[in-house]
């Protein structure tokens, strides 16, 4: 454990608590080099999210088709200005709109209530390399553990957010 006075702890987790949502574990570096000795984990958090592309996707942009019910309308909206306020998204740049790959975004509703806002990335994963994930199953956890371990469990909303990856997530 780290030896620091407590004042510095509380204004570092104070300013850390308080990042955007975007890319927020790349603030968190550090802590995970001490918990992990993944490579690929540590560089992720430490870089971004590196996408390897087969080839470049051809510069085409969308129009993202507006519903004709209001209601629905300021949901999307809602959505787009939440990601804009939690820095998982930004807007183009005024130079670049109309240029590079476009993508749809949609609302859906929630078993739980409430809506989803899903980026619909089908067309842009045909010219990214499939990269196998393996989740580690509750069978594999098990056998990890020893007496005396401490477990917890977090559910982060919006996970997939907290890796950097924005040059790839704008808005116009």
């Amino acid at each position: 454990i780290e030896e620091r006075a407590p004042e510095a702890f509380t204004s570092q987790s104070e300013t850390r608590r308080s990042l955007p949502i975007g890319g927020r574990l790349q603030h968190f570096a550090d802590i995970w080099d001490s918990s992990t000795s993944d490579t690929w984990v540590k560089d992720t958090i430490r870089f971004g999210l590196k996408l390897e592309f087969l080839a470049t996707p051809p510069s085409q942009f969308l129009v993202c088709p507006k519903s004709s019910d209001p209601a629905k309308r300021d949901l999307m909206d809602s959505a787009i200005n939440h990601l804009l306020e939690i820095a998982a998204i930004r807007p183009v740049a005024p130079e670049y709109q109309g240029r590079g790959f476009y993508s749809l975004l949609f609302v859906i509703p929630k078993s739980s209530g409430g809506w989803r806002a899903i980026l619909d990335l089908k067309r842009l994963n045909r010219f990214i390399s499939y990269k196998r994930f393996k989740m580690n199953t509750l069978q594999s956890i098990l056998w990890s553990i020893r007496r005396g371990d401490f477990l917890s469990s977090i559910d982060l909303t919006e996970a997939y957010l907290h890796i950097f990856h924005r040059a790839a997530l704008s808005i116009q």
